[in-house]
């Protein structure tokens, strides 16, 4: 069962999420403007039906969100002051981060392991994470796979397991197949 600080952290991260997804808190964008065609009336015009009527508001929704810039957490912290205090430091909070000295636990002083018998190498080269191993990537307009170093850009999870997506190339993200236990 959760304690009341875990349930409001909980609840804080589906807030953000959203929030942060939608451009904000209230329906606004980063400009604080409402999203046109944002109702929070339930009624569907007479001889459209309901699944109609919510794919056409998803529609014209997708088409707002498109232009949409993610404002980042510290726009939440005003008027959700108690739930960002909770949220702040959470597994919530931590659950993406661009890989740094502080947030990848897992050991990438040139290491390496057997992963399904396929030897997996970890390095730090330039100020960057890197991962060899066999893969899927993107090579312009092709997709191969085969033996590469893969860029880490975010590690996900802090405790007790963490796991590192990739740039497989043409701005496409991968996740690795491996976790560490943290």
């Amino acid at each position: 069962m959760m304690n009341g600080q875990s349930w409001h952290a909980w609840i804080w991260g589906l807030l953000c999420v959203a929030a942060l997804w939608s451009g904000g808190c209230k329906g606004a964008t980063e400009q604080g403007k409402p999203l046109a065609g944002a109702s929070s009336s339930t009624s569907t015009p007479a001889g459209v039906s309901a699944a109609e009527a919510a794919r056409a508001q998803r529609a014209r929704l997708t088409a707002q969100h498109a232009s949409s810039k993610y404002v980042g957490s510290e726009s939440c912290r005003d008027c959700h002051a108690d739930l960002f205090k909770a949220w702040q430091g959470s597994h919530h909070q931590l659950a993406m981060q661009e890989p740094s000295e502080e947030s990848v636990l897992g050991e990438f002083a040139n290491t390496q392991y057997r992963y399904f018998g396929e030897l997996t190498r970890f390095r730090q080269k330039g100020g960057k994470y890197e991962v060899e191993t066999e893969g899927v990537y993107r090579d312009g307009d092709e997709q191969k796979r085969g033996r590469r170093w893969f860029e880490v850009k975010y590690a996900f999870g802090v405790t007790p397991l963490q796991q590192y997506l990739a740039d497989a190339g043409k701005g496409h993200l991968q996740t690795l197949p491996f976790t560490y236990d943290t």
